[in-house]
């Protein structure tokens, strides 16, 4: 409700609480109810995941990271639910690296024990006959990668083990770690959580069959797990540790301990008679006036705005060269660059760079996929000296493929960057996608309709297919108007014949001889035409 009304705040304080009442709903059940409880909480992160991404992403209140990291728990808790994640999916490819990096520490954060232990509550923990062991499992690949770590292999190594172990439940298995390097290659750690005098039996005798070698530990897995697709990504070059714990009083103190996360807020709700209101954030109240961040000029510094603004903000592409009107550039407000884009390269003209110089002895540039940098030598070398440009770039380029050149006459520095149009690999047909709305991250916004697109250096394979398209929708467009005049000519007969037809049928009945349009506008004739037979 709260999401729909827009009250994101509310909506994720409702949420957090749901999982708090959660944990304290279940803190006393045991058995087949524990389950309910991890459907319950999938539930509750799930929505709280929703009232952190249901806006666009400059909404105040939208956190992506947190929605993903509330995705991941859900789908911990209910792996089967195909909503949770198609949803984790979505807005993990919407996140950077380093957003990517945030949500798995947090993550790390959140207390294991919600998902990792928490079903071992679910007896009767003080008694004699209850005790628990841990067995840590480390397995390294030689020469694998995560990708080859995929979701089937995963499942399949937890189904296995807990199947081989005589695991009461599926959750006695947990992945705890995944770790990949150049040397050590891909390494996956196993939590196994025994609860029976035979599981334990078994862990102590796969201990003593990981004492071999790369071969022996690989047979010893393969029969395991009695899967060719797990053996096929994973190889035979496998190193098996192992390490078995007696966690017994762990589990205890677990359940005595009221630390869940945000069990604080069960704490501030029993204090208070009525629960706290949300307060929503203030709406955005900075207006982007983009004439007073840039503007539109030619190469030579002239202004160029259009005149002609479309009412539906369209702009026009250009596929050919040979059409391309005179060049636009976007000039910044403090005159410091003007760059223009084609679909394949940025142009950028630095304006700040003095005349005179000696490109090789006085200038260091510095081109990065996502990163540009003009100096003079002395920056890079003590810290000292002037930075002419320095910026994040909007989306990405290829360093290899990028250059700059230098005009020591009038102290222009021209950078081309070569687009990396990752874009392009999963919307080919999209070309308006690898369109860059702003040159840096900090830039404002370039309005689209402000000047024509250059897409005449399109890749080649997609500007061959968009040719091909293009002459198949010519041919297509020459055959319906082939056939629109046709249907018009035949059209255009039949109504001649049908007037003819009523001018015959009028003559016959009255004797007068009328044209169609006295007749179609109720003029009768002066005078009779009598038509004598025989």
């Amino acid at each position: 409700m709260y999401c729909r009304a827009k009250c994101l705040r509310q909506a994720q304080a409702d949420a957090r609480m749901a999982i708090a009442h959660t944990h304290l709903r279940y803190s006393e059940a045991s058995g087949a109810a524990n389950m309910n409880k991890y459907l319950d909480l999938a539930r509750a992160y799930h929505q709280l995941g929703v009232a952190y991404t249901c806006e666009a992403k400059d909404h105040a209140d939208v956190d992506l990271t947190q929605g993903v990291k509330c995705f991941s728990q859900a789908c911990e808790y209910d792996s089967k639910e195909d909503s949770y994640q198609s949803k984790l999916k979505e807005f993990s490819e919407q996140l950077s690296p380093q957003d990517a990096k945030r949500v798995q520490d947090l993550l790390r954060e959140v207390r294991a024990g919600d998902y990792r232990q928490g079903h071992l509550l679910a007896g009767d923990v003080d008694g004699k006959d209850f005790c628990v062991h841990q067995l840590n499992v480390s397995l390294r690949f030689g020469e694998r990668t995560r990708k080859n770590l995929t979701a089937g292999v995963r499942e399949e190594l937890r189904r296995s083990f807990a199947t081989h172990f005589k695991c009461k439940s599926p959750l006695d298995v947990q992945l705890s770690f995944i770790k990949f390097s150049e040397e050590a290659g891909l390494e996956v750690g196993l939590e196994i959580h025994l609860q029976a005098s035979t599981s334990l039996k078994l862990a102590q005798e796969f201990a003593k069959g990981t004492a071999g070698g790369p071969e022996s530990c690989a047979t010893l897995l393969y029969e395991l797990t009695d899967g060719n697709a797990v053996e096929q990504e994973l190889g035979r070059d496998v190193a098996i540790s192992t390490e078995l714990l007696d966690i017994t009083e762990t589990i205890r103190a677990q359940q005595k301990a009221d630390d869940f996360e945000f069990s604080y807020l069960v704490c501030e709700t029993a204090e208070r008679d009525e629960p706290k209101e949300s307060e929503p954030s203030r709406p955005k109240t900075e207006i982007e006036l983009p004439y007073k961040m840039y503007r539109l000029v030619h190469a030579d510094g002239s202004p160029c705005e259009r005149a002609d603004k479309h009412g539906f903000a369209m702009s026009r592409v250009y596929y050919s060269k040979t059409e391309l009107p005179d060049e636009v550039y976007v000039e910044l407000c403090d005159s410091s660059l003007r760059w223009r884009q084609s679909s394949d390269e940025v142009k950028i003209i630095l304006l700040r760079v003095p005349a005179g110089l000696r490109a090789s002895r006085d200038l260091h540039v510095q081109i990065l996929p996502d990163y540009v940098k003009c100096a003079t030598r002395n920056v890079a070398r003590s810290g000292e000296g002037e930075v002419y440009f320095e910026g994040q770039l909007c989306r990405g380029i290829i360093p290899e493929q990028s250059l700059w050149e230098y005009d020591s006459d009038n102290g222009l520095l021209t950078v081309y960057l070569k687009k990396m149009n990752l874009e392009l690999l999963s919307t080919s047909h999209q070309h308006a996608n690898m369109w860059w709305p702003r040159l840096c991250a900090d830039h404002a916004e370039i309005q689209w309709d402000d000047y024509e697109k250059d897409y005449s250096d399109l890749p080649e394979p997609i500007m061959r297919q968009h040719e091909k398209n293009e002459l198949q929708s010519k041919i297509l467009n020459n055959l319906e108007y082939k056939e629109r005049l046709k249907n018009e000519s035949l059209q255009e007969a039949d109504e001649v014949r049908r007037r003819m037809r009523q001018e015959r049928l009028h003559e016959m009945r009255t004797g007068e001889r009328l044209s169609w349009v006295d007749l179609s506008q109720g003029k009768t004739g002066r005078s009779k035409v009598t038509i004598r037979r025989g």
